[in-house]
């Protein structure tokens, strides 16, 4: 069954553009959300970082977490869309 996938990222993130741009040569279907342009986008974000350990060594870090490529409820988070396995949600 295809999960619904959600990009979150910014205009002012030098790696969202080509991300995005990455999924959409592939032809993954996706909803983009700037966290920029929406408070709502960036506390929907922030909701997951804040509790999810994957975001964890990000933090650590001192990174945002975007991009960032949600599967479906929040059920797997993808940080490195370039090498993902995209065949399992396209």
């Amino acid at each position: 069954m295809k999960k619904q996938l959600f990009l979150f990222g910014s205009k002012l993130c030098p790696d969202c553009g080509p991300a995005k741009e990455y999924l959409e040569r592939k032809g993954v279907k996706f909803r983009y959300f700037d966290i920029t342009e929406d408070l709502g986008y960036l506390k929907f974000l922030l909701k997951y970082r804040d509790e999810r350990a994957e975001f964890d060594q990000l933090k650590k870090e001192g990174k945002i977490g975007i991009p960032c490529l949600m599967v479906g409820d929040g059920e797997e988070f993808v940080f490195d869309i370039e090498k993902a396995d995209l065949s399992k949600w396209s």
